[in-house]
């Protein structure tokens, strides 16, 4: 199987799973908060895409720039745990819909 065909197999399952997640909308914890499935399939897709896209953009550039895949790699790295570290409060604005003034100090 070609690379392309493979990869949009595997694209074409996660879609069908993410269907399925968010067609069977039974659990009593979301329902008590008010999200549905599918809510927390979106938001927590835009979450991921929020922490990751940074980090694939900083890995590119740099490749591109300095024609070095390592350092790369290595900047695209740092900048994914730097996003990683904003991904709670990002979570908890997009998540709660509200702010998070009184849960930490900082």
């Amino acid at each position: 199987m070609r690379a392309d065909a493979r990869s949009n197999f595997y694209c074409s399952a996660l879609v069908m799973c993410c269907w399925r997640l968010a067609e069977s909308d039974t659990s009593d914890n979301t329902k008590q908060r008010g999200l549905s499935t599918r809510e927390i399939i979106k938001k927590g897709s835009i979450i991921g895409a929020i922490v990751t896209g940074p980090s694939l953009v900083v890995f590119y550039l740099v490749w591109l720039v300095l024609d070095d895949i390592m350092i790369g790699a290595i900047a695209g790295v740092i900048v994914h745990f730097i996003a990683m570290g904003f991904s709670l409060k990002i979570s908890k604005r997009l998540l709660m819909g509200g702010d998070d003034k009184g849960s930490s100090a900082s």
